[in-house]
């Protein structure tokens, strides 16, 4: 369990300067990512279609900040989303001389299924009327790539750059990561 306390620092005297608040934030994404998978070559290429499913549950507790006219308060409130991927992962492996590359893609669709529009409701504590704060909505279907290469440099060393991607109508992520692998 987090907890969270929030500090405003502003030099106006608009905000007493005291803790606002001490509340619990809780995620509770699943640990593991069950997936079926089967695996089949074509020629040197490995290929394996995979079904995947993922349950992320997000609780709040309820904030009741004290200290000034900007306090607020809110309700304890928590969301949950059930991710289901179906996709097909690629790979090759290149002898080159002494050093092994190992290559390899994959291309899903991703559904949402849940509460993926998030919002709190707050209002502030010295009595204002309640207002609603929405969070960036969780695309409902999306199309899902990665690819990737390491290469065994030696036979303990290994390097590698891998791409992750989801595209969305309205939203895209994108990620580069590059590892440095040692085995000992």
């Amino acid at each position: 369990m987090r907890s969270t306390t929030r500090r405003p620092d502003c030099s106006s005297r608009l905000y007493d300067r005291q803790q606002f608040a001490h509340y619990y934030l809780q995620l509770y994404p699943s640990l593991q990512y069950p997936s079926a998978a089967y695996a089949t070559a074509l020629g040197p290429i490995d290929l394996e279609p995979f079904a995947g499913l993922a349950y992320v549950n997000l609780s709040s507790d309820g904030v009741d900040e004290s200290g000034g006219s900007a306090a607020l308060r809110g309700k304890g409130d928590s969301a949950d989303i059930v991710f289901q991927t179906l996709g097909l992962r690629a790979g090759h492996d290149l002898v080159l001389d002494t050093v092994k590359l190992k290559t390899g893609g994959s291309l899903g669709w991703r559904h949402a299924y849940g509460d993926t529009s998030p919002e709190a409701h707050l209002a502030f504590a010295q009595g204002s009327a309640g207002y609603a704060v929405q969070g960036s909505p969780v695309a409902r279907d999306s199309l899902v790539l990665g690819a990737g290469a390491a290469l065994d440099v030696l036979p303990r060393l290994a390097i590698g750059l891998d791409y992750t991607g989801e595209l969305a109508h309205d939203a895209q992520d994108h990620g580069l990561m590059a590892t440095v692998t040692f085995k000992f």
